[in-house]
């Protein structure tokens, strides 16, 4: 074996592990990193990072390892038992390209199903994620979304046509990106490959003679582009999809997808025939689109409750960073009720940013939710402008039924005595949540089955705790002495539930956002029934300051048992 160390970052970067073997089969071994046709193979010997496995380890591990991995290639178990094909390690990439594998899944099983299983090509029309990466070179990122895979015999000039439009307004909107279109290949129905790839292309000549051998048919597509004037961009991206024995880890699809980008500036054509010569060629990254289901996969969350319906009322500091918090983690079955707007001084502490400045904040909030789920057409977020009364008491109140959960995020107590005196459907839980005693204190009431224990009893039972918790009758003590001392409109700011809507209150971000996280994670733990439906519960997240300068935080939970009203 050959070691490789890197002269300026080892040890802090693991030396590659290659074989000096120029007969090893290496399109017969998993566990490779691809290289450049003609270096040496480059053995991947850590699934995760290997750099952060060998920040713990000896060079004498990392030998013994690549002695393990030789050892398990003799054997044929670089595979576990029972697992699925490997597919391949793109290493340097110079970007990534995001698809939906279904999408591009429908155009091979249309095409076969209409051209005998033969293989063929299309097209892709792809949109840019990030303006800045326009410009094609070797240490530039050129991350891609494909919008829509298409058949070569699609009219394609109502896309030429809005890519051209699109491409002249970006240097004037930023909210557009350039636009391209790309060429996606695929090999028979019937020709399934089972060789690895421990060595990828690096030119245009070594990928048309990697798609030759496979039964690609890039050369044809390319000419196809380039006869229709497709090429919008230096970069041209590239999908070719091979055919596999099984289906690949971590997805349930036998096709695998190796992404390219062609740097099209490089091309040439003679008497209608390419003369490819050093026409680079980088690899992309394939990336999946999220979709709420994955991000409940991947945020560890039941899947089985991001279907209940929420009502949030309030889109405001707290509330915005709660309803961010169940977006991220595919809670999207939810409506959002705020009438008022965002203003320079909400982005001190609101969860959204200042490209939303003036927006209404329940829109503002569903659009930035959306915004994360691109790969999803129809949204199931639902934004009201209105007032949170409109739904308690008013026009709206009829609808309250369709929902499982509300959660009262305004601060405000008009609301907390509507929502407290109003007739609400047997199937809604209601809860409330707020911050206190000038940021150290989050509460969180969570009513009991047929409202009781309800919220105003939720509250006196909170206050009752004084007797016993210190921390609380602190913060109670405070509160009396402020109101002896204070009159007027600074009430408003010290009371119960502070408002973080206005300028002049003084709280920080970090301190809105541990609550805020404290409080979503009690939430699912009701949507998830974790909690015992009969009774109330209060849940209560602290952050103390101390002697030596640090906060000490906690949470505490109690359960209220039910009340008897007379």
């Amino acid at each position: 074996i050959m070691l490789v160390f890197h002269r300026e970052y080892y040890p802090l970067e693991v030396p590659q592990a290659r074989s000096n073997r120029k007969d090893l089969p290496s399109n017969k071994l998993p566990h490779l990193n691809p290289v450049s046709l003609g270096q040496p193979p480059w053995l991947c010997l850590h699934r995760g990072n290997l750099n952060d496995w060998f920040a713990e380890h000896t060079l004498e591990d990392l030998i013994k390892r690549v002695r393990g991995w030789f050892r398990d290639a003799a054997c044929n178990r670089l595979i576990p038992e029972g697992d699925r094909f490997e597919p391949t390690r793109f290493m340097n990439s110079i970007g990534s390209i995001v698809f939906n594998i279904k999408q591009i899944e429908n155009l091979l099983i249309s095409n076969w199903e209409t051209n005998r299983g033969n293989q063929d090509y299309g097209f892709l029309w792809v949109d840019f994620l990030n303006k800045d990466t326009l410009d094609l070179s070797v240490n530039d990122r050129f991350p891609v979304e494909v919008i829509l895979p298409l058949a070569k015999n699609t009219n394609l000039a109502p896309i030429k046509n809005m890519t051209r439009r699109v491409n002249r307004l970006v240097d004037q909107n930023d909210a557009l990106t350039p636009m391209c279109i790309g060429i996606v290949c695929w090999s028979k129905k019937d020709n399934i490959t089972v060789d690895y790839f421990g060595e990828l292309p690096t030119t245009l000549e070594g990928l048309l003679n990697f798609c030759q051998k496979y039964g690609l048919l890039l050369d044809l597509a390319l000419k196809d582009y380039t006869g229709q004037d497709l090429q919008f961009l230096n970069g041209i991206p590239i999908i070719l999809a091979i055919n596999r024995p099984q289906p690949l880890i971590n997805t349930e699809s036998s096709v695998e997808y190796l992404c390219f980008l062609l740097n099209g500036q490089e091309l040439a054509m003679q008497e209608n025939t390419f003369q490819p010569g050093t026409a680079f060629v980088g690899p992309l990254l394939h990336r999946f689109p999220l979709v709420p289901e994955r991000a409940a996969e991947i945020a560890g969350l039941n899947n089985n409750c991001i279907t209940d319906q929420i009502l949030f009322l309030g889109c405001g500091a707290l509330g915005s960073k709660i309803e961010l918090h169940f977006g991220r983690s595919g809670y999207v079955n939810f409506t959002l009720v705020d009438y008022d707007e965002l203003y320079p001084h909400n982005f001190v502490r609101h969860a959204l940013l200042a490209n939303h400045n003036g927006s209404n904040k329940a829109k503002a909030v569903k659009k930035a939710i959306d915004a994360i789920f691109d790969a999803v057409v129809n949204s199931t977020i639902v934004a009201d402008s209105s007032s949170a009364l409109d739904w308690v008491i008013g026009s709206k109140k009829e609808k309250l039924s369709e929902f499982k959960l509300l959660v009262d995020a305004t601060a405000s107590g008009v609301v907390f005595e509507a929502v407290v005196s109003g007739y609400l459907p047997d199937n809604l839980q209601v809860s409330r949540c707020e911050i206190s005693d000038f940021g150290n204190m989050g509460i969180l009431y969570i009513e009991g089955l047929n409202r009781t224990p309800r919220l105003d009893d939720l509250q006196v039972s909170l206050f009752d705790m004084a007797i016993d918790n210190a921390v609380i009758q602190e913060w109670l003590n405070r509160e009396r002495k402020q109101r002896e001392q204070l009159v007027g409109p600074a009430l408003d700011e010290i009371a119960i539930g502070i408002s973080c809507a206005s300028d002049t209150m003084r709280l920080s971000d970090d301190v809105v956002s541990s609550h805020a996280a404290n409080i979503s994670m009690a939430l699912r733990s009701v949507l998830s029934n974790k909690l015992d439906p009969s009774s109330g519960h209060l849940y209560i997240s602290y952050i103390l300051p101390q002697d030596n300068g640090f906060n000490k935080v906690a949470t505490e939970s109690f359960q209220v048992k039910p009340f008897i009203v007379l």
